[in-house]
């Protein structure tokens, strides 16, 4: 799966020929977002996507936590992806 300068593989982000490994809970909300190709994704749906939606999972601001470490890791990267945030709702990739 490709966006922008960035391709997903499963250990993690090819930008522009360079490996950059990702953890797997960010590789998994990445590989959604990426899917969605432009469309916002809700906030329950990357919970369920990264958790396996376990009901004892983690805490509710966890995936803002984790979509702000991802956005960290892209920008080290150097990838073209930039993820926004759907006040209210959830989070949009675009390259």
């Amino acid at each position: 799966m490709k966006l922008g300068n960035t391709s997903l593989t499963a250990w993690g982000i090819e930008v522009d020929g360079k490996r950059h490994p990702i953890s797997r809970q960010r590789l998994r909300i990445l590989a959604r977002l990426m899917r969605a190709r432009g469309d916002c994704v809700d906030h329950d749906t990357l919970l369920d996507v990264a958790w396996d939606g376990r009901d004892d999972g983690p805490e509710a601001n966890i995936v803002a936590v984790q979509i702000c470490y991802l956005r960290k890791n892209l920008s080290a990267a150097g990838s073209s992806i930039q993820i926004g945030n759907v006040h209210g709702y959830g989070y949009v990739a675009r390259a």
